[in-house]
């Protein structure tokens, strides 16, 4: 409960979902799924709903499913606000 990113990578897609519905049994917060592709179009959307906190959410879970590369520079400026009541999973498509 540490940290706020976690990184699944792999071929076994089985193995990838079991790891992330364990994340969620143990994480507390609101689950919220993404992709990639929709951050990308409209990262501002998405820097709105992670800095901004509600009063009756405070913690949240963001799946980010089919990850690459393109979203490191999205990732790296969430990580310079630090943030501790959001939890991010960045789930790694293979290509």
């Amino acid at each position: 409960d540490k940290e706020n990113f976690f990184l699944i990578y792999g071929e076994n897609e089985g193995l990838k979902n079991e790891i992330i519905e364990f994340l969620k049994k143990n994480l507390k917060g609101i689950i919220e799924n993404q992709d990639e592709a929709q951050i990308i179009i409209n990262k501002e959307l998405f820097y709105e709903k992670i800095l901004n906190q509600s009063l009756f959410e405070k913690k949240k879970i963001i799946i980010i499913n089919r990850c690459s590369d393109k979203i490191y520079e999205i990732i790296e400026n969430i990580i310079e606000k630090k943030n501790s009541d959001i939890k991010i999973i960045l789930n790694v498509s293979r290509r």
